[in-house]
């Protein structure tokens, strides 16, 4: 009975063999590729993009494990759930809560543990090979006047694959003390790229700076310090640059806010006078009015010290001075007339010039010593050469120079650069008198300026343009104008310029906005010029006329929102094209 009995076990062992199915290794139904695993850090959780692939045609249940475990293998989040796997790869998205800083996160492993009814799978993947992080780059000052502008650029890339990322929300709040305030949203591009825009604060004072960049797989933040002041520009005028004892100096000040100009108003100001030997003399306080504008005045003491006074104002931190001079009126006992034979030149001509010096009851001023500076200007005034002598009987003396051959053009005098000449004349009886004068130095005969009639313009129709000619000494120029339009439109041919050296085109900007043209203008005495004028025409308005630059994208108060997470991005972009 007993080897009966050990008979059917055996019998019955070798049937449950043959039916039960073996899985092999290499006929294993489900694949993970560890290299398209990816895990971004969220705020206090950790989100696992993990590919599984069904290679067989029917759908799998399966159970999946997934564990967060540090260097001692200790487990430090953890999740899981039942799945369906359908035919060929699935992608699915796990939540791990964690409570670690992102830098130990990166000496962590996934443990992952997937079982079916035919098989299990399982593996460790470092996060640091798998980790989706984003980097935020900022860009931007970190100095602004209340109430201005402030513009910052944010950059933001995968730190694993060093592409740039999109559709990232970036969230921008200011915060002082205890006070946080939301100012601005951005979306990144296709390049990474957001803009973040808003409206300095008008209290000045330290400031700190938080943006919040939140991706689908991961979030970073930068704090930066900014500051934020009051600034003031401003004019200060005296009624006159030379005062005698006894006078009243009379002054004002205009002060306006630096950023935009619009007055500073009802704010304390002071106004400050010191003296040749540095003693304030004055100290007066007051208030801007509805302006901007604060005024005193300051009555000279019949004994003072002579020489040169300091003026301040004073608006907040910011101080405008200025200087004027306080001495006794001493009576000339003769006059000097100094010319020269033309008003300009050019670089090396020759300049020929007479002085005449007379006593006001008439006689000449006979055997006086005449000194002649001659200064040219680059950066400063420098002194090119002293011409000396003495006036003949009639009291005259002339003189003649040649110029150098470069002078530095001054940008204020439109390219055209200038020559002082001090002169001084001392009589017999050691009386000295001072004249000086000025003449420009020009390499064209005829100067060509170009005035557009607006700082705006609209492309696709005319924009009238002005083109002014005059001579180097400002006089004007009635001359013939030869325009061609290299690039935009403008009605051809030959123009005149009126008695007043003004002429009027119409130009239309190409399609790339801009416009190129070559002005030549000559007058009857054949004098001429010729210069090639180009620039951009841009349209740029204030967006809430409704009215935007090309290429500019813009932000209205009419707002979609998308929902992402825990954040709310709201804003209706529209971009001209």
């Amino acid at each position: 009975m007993r080897f009966i009995s050990f008979l059917s076990i055996y019998f019955l062992l070798s049937i449950f063999n043959k039916t039960l199915p073996v899985v092999e290794s290499n006929s294993q139904i489900l694949k993970i590729n560890e290299s398209n695993i990816e895990v971004g850090l969220l705020e206090n959780r950790i989100i696992v993009h993990i590919p599984i692939e069904n290679t067989s045609s029917n759908t799998v249940i399966a159970n999946i494990s997934l564990q967060i475990i540090d260097l001692l293998d200790s487990v430090i989040g953890k999740a899981g759930s039942n799945i369906v796997i359908k035919r060929n790869v699935n992608y699915y998205d796990f939540l791990i809560p964690y409570n670690i800083s992102q830098q130990d996160i990166m000496t962590n492993r996934l443990h992952y543990y997937i079982t079916t009814k035919t098989e299990e799978i399982e593996g460790f993947v470092s996060l640091s090979e798998i980790l989706q992080q984003i980097e935020m780059q900022l860009i931007g000052p970190r100095n602004f006047y209340a109430n201005s502008a402030v513009n910052y650029r944010i950059i933001t890339r995968n730190l694993r694959t060093e592409e740039p990322v999109k559709d990232v929300i970036s969230t921008c709040f200011l915060i002082q003390n205890s006070d946080t305030n939301w100012v601005c949203d951005g979306l990144t591009d296709e390049y990474g790229n957001a803009e973040l825009s808003f409206v300095a604060p008008d209290s000045e004072g330290s400031y700190t700076l938080h943006i919040k960049a939140s991706a689908p797989f991961s979030v970073d933040e930068i704090t930066e310090r900014i500051s934020i002041k009051r600034g003031s520009q401003i004019y200060l005028v005296t009624d006159k640059p030379i005062y005698q004892p006894e006078q009243t100096i009379y002054i004002r000040a205009l002060a306006l806010s630096r950023f935009h100009l619009k007055p500073v108003v009802n704010k304390e100001a002071k106004l400050q006078i010191y003296d040749a030997r540095n003693n304030r003399v004055l100290k007066y306080i007051t208030n801007t009015d509805s302006f901007g504008v604060f005024s005193t005045s300051f009555q000279l003491a019949d004994e003072i010290n002579y020489g040169n006074y300091k003026i301040e104002a004073i608006v907040g931190n910011d101080v405008q001075s200025k200087t004027v001079e306080v001495k006794p009126y001493v009576l000339p006992k003769f006059k000097v007339n100094f010319t020269t034979d033309n008003e300009y030149y050019k670089p090396g001509a020759k300049v020929r010039g007479n002085l005449d010096a007379e006593y006001f009851f008439g006689k000449a001023v006979a055997n006086a010593r005449v000194v002649i500076k001659a200064l040219k200007y680059d950066v400063e005034w420098s002194q090119f050469t002293t011409i000396g002598g003495k006036t003949d009987k009639n009291g005259e003396f002339e003189f003649s120079l040649n110029l150098p051959n470069y002078f530095v053009g001054q940008p204020f005098e439109q390219g055209m650069a200038r020559v002082r000449f001090d002169v001084s004349v001392t009589d017999n009886a050691d009386h000295e008198e001072l004249t000086s004068k000025s003449i420009v130095i020009t390499k064209d005969d005829i100067v060509i300026t170009v005035i557009p009639e607006s700082n705006q313009f609209i492309p696709g129709i005319e924009n009238t343009v002005f083109i002014i000619t005059t001579y180097p000494d400002g006089s004007p120029a009635k001359t013939e104008l030869n325009i061609v339009s290299k690039k935009g439109k403008v009605n051809r041919g030959n123009l005149f310029s009126d008695k007043l050296g003004l002429a009027e085109i119409k130009a239309i900007p190409d399609k790339n906005n801009k416009i190129e043209l070559s002005i030549e203008a000559f007058d009857i005495t054949g004098n001429r010029a010729s210069i090639d004028f180009n620039t951009t025409w841009r349209v740029e308005h204030n967006p809430r006329d409704g009215f935007y630059a090309q290429g500019i994208t813009c932000l209205g108060k009419n707002v979609n929102c998308k929902n992402s997470g825990n954040n709310k991005y709201c804003a209706e972009r529209r971009k001209v094209h």
